[in-house]
């Protein structure tokens, strides 16, 4: 009964290492730095959404255009993509993090760095009809942006307004 147990116990110790084996892939950490420039004359509301990026939206008197900033370190196989674009008179800004480790359709991810990224996005002063802003775990930061109807989401991050 010892040696079956003893055999079996093996064979999960041998599983166990195969997998973390298979799963963990040391990357190089990257920076990430991109920019975008949108045209705002005929952008009324705003909508930004990210999974884990600490989302930064500042007011300026001066700018005539809104300034999108990606910014941040991550492996490769989780570099974001930063998609901003006007439809029907709305900016919608997504930072996306590919998820590309998967076993089984699971997502694995074993290793000692997470990605961190901060979206800086810098809008014409004016007052506009929405702004909806959602984070999964990302902090939020709004300096003096005028909206009639604001809705902010985060589930683990910190939100902070400053007006």
């Amino acid at each position: 009964m010892l040696k079956k147990l003893s055999i079996f116990a093996v064979i999960l110790i041998i599983f166990g290492v195969a997998g973390a084996v298979l799963t963990y892939s040391p990357e190089e950490i990257k920076a990430i730095t991109e920019q975008k420039s949108i045209e705002m004359e005929s952008v009324d509301s705003v909508t930004i959404s990210s999974i884990s990026a600490d989302v930064e939206v500042i007011s300026s008197k001066t700018a005539t255009q809104a300034s999108v900033e990606l910014i941040g370190q991550a492996k490769s196989s989780q570099m974001p993509t930063l998609k901003a674009k006007v439809m029907n008179g709305e900016l919608v800004i997504d930072a996306e993090i590919p998820s590309n480790e998967k076993f089984f359709n699971i997502d694995f991810s074993f290793g000692f760095h997470s990605p961190t990224f901060e979206l800086i996005v810098i809008l014409p002063e004016k007052q506009y009809n929405n702004l909806d802003i959602t984070t999964v775990s990302g902090d939020i930061y709004i300096e003096e942006i005028s909206s009639l109807d604001t809705l902010i989401s985060t589930v683990s991050g910190d939100v902070e307004i400053e007006t």
